[in-house]
């Protein structure tokens, strides 16, 4: 199995580091004190590392309980499916018959086995292919177990990475947008003025559009790298059998 990586951490010490911060900036604007932030000392920093991993790891969980909704799923995540029928005409394309029948060869289901096979050979489109997610499934599975999973699983930390910042941005959004309305009904003066909010609802609704389209391209990299480095590694595998 695969160990913790350092891209993982990242992937939950950054979301919560910035939550941290937006509590902070937040803390100036209504003028709250607050001793994590006041002061700049050792055991300050400490501590904001352990709040940032802590909030981090919420965020992951979240995240991971919002993917059961499909709106959510919409803005960051591309099933495996539509990234191999974008990928018509590339190499990847073209691969995924021998990927097929080199996880039939792997699996101890024939039924399954055999319908992948069926399809990978017939004359149907790629639209009508259901087993792609199977094959991306057992791919990544296969690579955890033998140990060569390390390559993928950056690029799917830093998938990881860049959807727990779309749930940050949405629940800022959220809360942006509250404090807002709320400030504009209380009149409260010593919040930013309107036109300067307006100016920041922008940037960070640009800021959430970026990042769904990074996070996706991330995903779609994530996907690329396990179906190859499977590939490779059973062809690999394959040939040092035949000697």
């Amino acid at each position: 199995m695969e160990k913790f990586s350092f891209y993982e951490l990242l992937s939950f010490l950054i979301p919560g580091f910035i939550v941290v911060k937006i509590t902070e900036y937040y803390t100036n604007c209504f003028e709250i004190q607050s001793p994590v932030f006041s002061e700049n000392d050792f055991f300050n920093g400490v501590l904001i590392v352990i709040l940032s991993l802590i909030i981090g790891l919420m965020i992951h969980t979240l995240t991971f309980k919002l993917m059961g909704y499909n709106w959510y799923k919409w803005f960051v995540y591309q099933p495996e499916k539509c990234h191999i029928i974008s990928k018509s005409g590339s190499d990847l394309f073209s691969i995924i018959p021998a990927i097929n029948k080199l996880i039939v060869n792997d699996m101890d289901d024939p039924g399954v086995a055999e319908k992948i096979v069926s399809e990978a050979d017939s004359d149907l489109t790629p639209v009508q292919n259901e087993y792609y997610p199977l094959t991306f499934d057992f791919a990544y599975y296969y690579l955890e177990v033998n140990g060569k999973l390390s390559q993928s699983m950056r690029f799917q930390s830093l998938y990881f990475l860049f959807r727990n910042l779309f749930t940050i941005s949405l629940l800022h959004l959220v809360v942006f947008v509250c404090i807002w309305f709320s400030s504009i009904w209380w009149h409260i003066d010593f919040l930013p003025v309107w036109y300067y909010m307006l100016f920041l609802l922008g940037a960070l609704m640009l800021i959430t559009y970026l990042i769904t389209h990074i996070a996706t391209f991330m995903r779609g990299k994530m996907i690329d790298r396990v179906l190859w480095s499977y590939y490779v590694a059973r062809k690999f595998q394959k040939g040092n059998n035949n000697k």
